[in-house]
């Protein structure tokens, strides 16, 4: 499981720095910001909860229920708004509970290949490894996304997409490291 993360991140490496170095080249007209104290822990967490959540979908794979492993995955966006709320302190408006709440509504589903299941049975399929798997992937997919967002606010640059490739380059390359 491991080897298929080291190669995607050996070969990511060489293109984020590329990239950083590229974008300062031609678009910076500032020096190169600085960093908050917690920019290095956030790129490191949210690297490692990327780490975490690719292997564990791999693992709901490996269950041999594809299709349940990647629809309870699909939690993410749902887990990481939820997570922004007690985290991050965010506050949702109404539409975007109405969206989570539509969100978990697909993920029930998609995680029942589009057949109709009672309640019951459906909490009963919960409690299947792929589900599990998948719902644990979701999960740390979803504080990779707050440590990555969090990594970002740490850099001193209101140029988004700067701040983007510094934060990506440093944690592909912390990933390369631990996969190493």
């Amino acid at each position: 499981i491991n080897a298929a993360g080291l190669v995607r991140y050996l070969y990511g490496l060489p293109v984020a720095v590329l990239l950083v170095i590229a974008y300062e080249a031609v678009f910076a007209r500032t020096p190169f910001p600085a960093l908050g104290v917690w920019f290095v822990p956030f790129c490191l967490g949210g690297g490692l909860a990327q780490i975490i959540a690719t292997n564990l979908l791999l693992m709901a794979f490996g269950e041999r229920n594809f299709v349940v492993g990647t629809a309870y995955s699909k939690t993410e966006a749902v887990q990481s708004a939820l997570l922004s709320v007690f985290l991050l302190g965010d506050h949702l408006n109404l539409p975007t509970w109405v969206g989570i709440g539509f969100g978990v509504a697909g993920v029930m589903v998609l995680s029942t290949g589009g057949k109709r299941m009672a309640a019951g049975a459906f909490l009963r399929a919960l409690g299947q490894p792929a589900a599990r798997y998948g719902i644990a992937s979701g999960f740390m997919f979803a504080l990779t996304t707050i440590g990555i967002r969090a990594a970002t606010q740490a850099v001193a640059t209101p140029d988004h997409i700067r701040a983007a490739l510094i934060v990506l380059a440093t944690t592909v390359a912390a990933q390369t490291v631990a996969q190493g």
